[in-house]
């Protein structure tokens, strides 16, 4: 019996040190997730930063002025009065660049109408495709930067 006693007494220490590595480890771990949660959310002040989150970008908007356009059509009696806004992503370097380029990005819008007739203008549904086509022509002139939109502000055809 004595021999039965200590080999129950060796069972029962091995199984209580592995309940006790368990629940160290687990004790661990858990920490581990407790302490990396407050890193991620509040940050520790002169250790690791709080994480930073992202600025939504700030927008410009640049008047390009009204035109009287021509468009093409077989009695050549039919214009359209048209008002651009572009905007950007702020930055004076890209808003100088427009300035500057302003004749030239004009020239362009200019074309870009001379080339439709009323039909092509006229749908509103339409107005998504200008748009794009606009933005294409103004942003190939761009080298610093790109406009983000076009706006038509007036848009008359007459």
């Amino acid at each position: 019996m004595a021999a039965k006693t200590k080999e129950d007494n060796g069972e029962k220490k091995s199984g209580g040190l592995l309940k006790i590595l368990f629940i160290v480890l687990g004790g661990l771990l858990a920490g581990a997730v407790v302490f990396f949660l407050i890193l991620y959310f509040v940050g520790i002040p002169g250790v690791v930063p709080k994480l930073a989150k992202a600025k939504p970008p700030v927008y410009e908007n640049i008047e390009l002025g009204e035109r009287v356009i021509n468009l093409l059509d077989d009695s050549g009696g039919r214009y359209l009065r048209i008002k651009v806004v572009v905007e950007i992503q702020k930055n004076e370097k890209l808003a100088k660049e427009i300035e500057e380029k302003k004749p030239q990005i004009i020239e362009g819008i200019i074309n870009v109408f001379r080339q439709k007739k009323v039909d092509d203008v006229l749908p509103l549904s339409k107005d998504k495709q200008l748009k794009e086509e606009v933005l294409k022509v103004i942003n190939a002139r761009l080298k610093l930067g790109k406009v983000e939109h076009v706006y038509f502000t007036d848009f008359i055809v007459q």
